[in-house]
């Protein structure tokens, strides 16, 4: 004879302790908690039908269907296979809380959606992250890169007051800082743009001093910054230049801009200016 697991149309299945481990063998769960201070690992695809409440650690070793809610207040899922893994979007336009990336092969996980973090998004120790075709990854909390992300043709939006920090020096593609939102870069004092920096906070939107931004990569690459022109510029501490860039909008550098390459201004008007406010190396 064979067994059948039927999850029933209401029933959760609560899992607590520091070593609980599930193989669904391919039938879904119609609800899954993973209770606070407990790490289950996922060995086999997971699917769950309703909802899903993480507050304590889920890892992911292979794929993750949520087709149902998920409640995205506490708690850590962790893509974290040996094998390429697609990182998907919460449904009902949830946020992950905290996202944790310890993917280690070759092709990491990468992004399968626009999702956004609202906790702490962790690349881990040896761990790979792709930001894929065109997405979009909206952060309001914690960027905290430790080995490797590769940012395709994604787009880094900033909520609320996030940062960027780590142990490695992260290249983002496009950067959008949004209306209300205040950057801040952690210790490691350094990002990289490799496409467009946009700034549409309306006094400033980004906390400079003592970092650095380098734009890096090719053809020519937008800086935007939308600004009434009563208001101050947007601030910069160390602006590295590594290819052409086009600024539009006010902008002020706090205290040294290299340039590598060169630097095209658009036709000068009262809204295109660039301030340089201290020029001591």
């Amino acid at each position: 004879g064979s067994a059948a697991f039927l999850p029933g149309t209401a029933s959760t299945f609560l899992f607590n302790g520091s070593l609980g481990a599930i193989d669904s063998g391919g039938d879904a769960f119609r609800g899954l908690a993973v209770a606070g201070g407990s790490t289950t690992t996922a060995t086999t695809s997971l699917a769950v039908d309703g909802l899903l409440d993480v507050n304590g650690t889920l890892r992911v070793l292979a794929g993750l269907t949520l087709t149902g809610s998920f409640d995205g207040t506490a708690g850590t899922v962790d893509f974290g296979g040996a094998v390429g893994q697609t990182v998907i979007a919460p449904p009902g336009g949830a946020s992950w809380f905290n996202l944790t990336i310890s993917n280690t092969s070759v092709a990491g996980a990468t992004m399968g959606a626009n999702f956004s973090v609202a906790g702490t998004l962790l690349v881990a120790s040896g761990g790979t992250f792709g930001g894929g075709a065109g997405f979009i990854l909206t952060l309001s909390g914690t960027w905290d890169n430790r080995s490797t992300f590769v940012p395709g043709t994604s787009t880094l939006s900033l909520s609320g007051a996030p940062t960027v920090a780590g142990t490695v020096v992260t290249t983002f593609h496009h950067v959008t800082i949004n209306a209300g939102a205040t950057l801040s870069i952690g210790a490691i004092a350094r990002m990289r743009v490799s496409g467009t920096w946009t700034n549409n906070h309306a006094t400033d939107g980004f906390t400079e001093t003592g970092t650095t931004i380098e734009f890096a990569g090719s053809p020519a690459r937008s800086l935007t910054f939308h600004r009434p022109r009563s208001s101050a510029p947007s601030s910069f501490g160390r602006l590295l230049s590594g290819t052409a860039a086009s600024p539009a909008g006010r902008m002020s550098i706090k205290s040294l801009i290299t340039f590598t390459s060169w630097w095209r201004l658009r036709t000068p008007k009262e809204a295109d200016q660039i301030f340089f406010t201290y020029s001591s190396p």
